[in-house]
């Protein structure tokens, strides 16, 4: 048994076709085949690692200079927003005071004046939703081929009750 950690790898159909060709010129196994390119190729990929760690890092760095960007915009934003509100309360401050004068001024009364204090002890009338004048559940819905006139079959089911 080896000590060296093993892996599987699927290959398409043509890579496999030229590494068995390539295995058969060398008279070497294919996974030694492979083995020797990917040992060769460490360097390389030493490197590669190097660069997506560093592009890791310089994304966390980028995340958090956003963050801290973002996070000073909102102070001064607040802090100018504060000022705008503190303006609107000074020029809107005449015309609260204004409201609140009038709000505490008492009704006068006067005709025209309290009709409706006056009426809101009288009993509401009685409700009559749903009450027709006319019979119009009871009206044809079309005529039959034959000239026949049909009642709906809900009236025609009451109507049999009644007449039972």
């Amino acid at each position: 048994m080896t000590k060296n950690p093993r892996i599987t790898v699927t290959l398409t159909p043509s890579t496999y076709a030229t590494l068995s060709e390539l295995s058969k010129l060398t008279d070497s196994s294919m996974s030694s085949l492979v083995s020797g390119l990917l040992d060769e190729s460490t360097p390389v990929f030493t490197r590669m690692i190097r660069v997506l760690d560093a592009a890791v890092v310089v994304q966390a760095e980028g995340k958090k200079a956003m963050v801290d960007a973002l996070s000073n915009a909102q102070d001064k934003m607040e802090a100018q927003l504060g000022l705008v509100l503190e303006i609107m309360d000074d020029g809107t401050r005449p015309l609260i005071d204004q409201a609140e004068e009038v709000r505490r001024r008492g009704r006068k009364s006067g005709p025209g004046r309290g009709t409706i204090a006056a009426t809101a002890g009288a009993p509401t009338p009685i409700s009559n939703r749903g009450v027709r004048s006319t019979r119009t559940h009871e009206k044809v819905i079309a005529k039959s081929p034959e000239g026949k006139t049909r009642v709906p079959a809900k009236v025609a089911a009451k109507r049999r009750g009644v007449e039972k």
